[in-house]
């Protein structure tokens, strides 16, 4: 049986759901992984390559656990100042594509509702923009 972190680095270096995975290890604990490798792929992306998607997803799992007031991560100051700048870029990124989709759903539902589209189809179609946030294609 695979424990959380062996899942997660079971998938590509570039995959979300390996950061998905991490972050659920890092949560009960074993936090290595995921302190080891979400670094990388910040700095990839912040470069001009890598993965929107993978730094989507590490924001998404750092929002929660970054604490700048104590200087930890997922409840550990190991190598905080090393880490501290890449977390808060994978979170930045993460909080810029949300709120983006926002603005997108905030912009569709006005028009929507101005045109008389029905509520139902109105809740659908802002409910695929807020998940297709993931794929990170909103241009900052």
């Amino acid at each position: 049986m695979y424990s959380l972190d062996e899942l997660g680095v079971s998938f590509g270096k570039s995959d979300p759901m390996r950061f998905y995975w991490l972050g659920k290890a890092a949560e009960k604990g074993d936090l290595f992984s995921f302190l080891a490798h979400y670094r990388e792929q910040v700095t990839i992306f912040a470069s001009g390559g890598g993965s929107p998607s993978a730094v989507f997803a590490i924001g998404s799992v750092l929002k929660k656990h970054l604490n700048l007031k104590e200087k930890q991560i997922f409840g550990s100051g190991f190598n905080f100042d090393e880490l501290v700048g890449p977390a808060l870029k994978a979170i930045q990124f993460y909080e810029a594509q949300s709120k983006a989709a926002k603005a997108a759903i905030d912009t569709f539902s006005m028009i929507a509702f101005r045109n008389g589209l029905v509520k139902d189809m109105r809740l659908m179609i802002a409910k695929m923009v807020w998940d297709a946030r993931i794929e990170s294609s909103y241009k900052l």
